[in-house]
């Protein structure tokens, strides 16, 4: 999202002041025929780039656990979700050993 502000400060700043001076390097830009499409160009791409990243943001999985078989899983939604090997409605993974103190022993010692 921050990537995306600053493609859209810099074609502002690109309409705005079209005419760059670096006296460090002696290095004269004057984009003053270009500024609208050019400074347009960057203001869109800054657009996209925060929209995609605010839909990646909401896109995030979670993880879930077979209680049963301890199958894990990513999922994405409201929906509940059932082990594909067993068919046991899932759990978040988040806080699943502390729910469930005697699987947390048996992971440990397989034996």
């Amino acid at each position: 999202m921050v990537f995306g502000l600053l493609w859209v400060i810099f074609g502002v700043t690109l309409i705005k002041y079209p005419i760059f001076y670096d006296s460090r390097h002696g290095i004269y830009q004057n984009f003053s025929q270009v500024k609208w499409p050019l400074g347009s160009g960057f203001i869109i791409l800054g657009v996209v780039f925060i929209f995609v990243s605010a839909k990646m943001k909401n896109n995030i999985t979670d993880n879930f656990i077979c209680p049963k078989c301890e199958e894990i899983i990513d999922h994405s939604g409201e929906d509940e979700v059932f082990c594909p090997k067993c068919g046991t409605k899932m759990e978040p993974l988040k806080g699943f050993y502390e729910r469930h103190p005697e699987l947390k022993e048996k992971s440990e010692n397989p034996n």
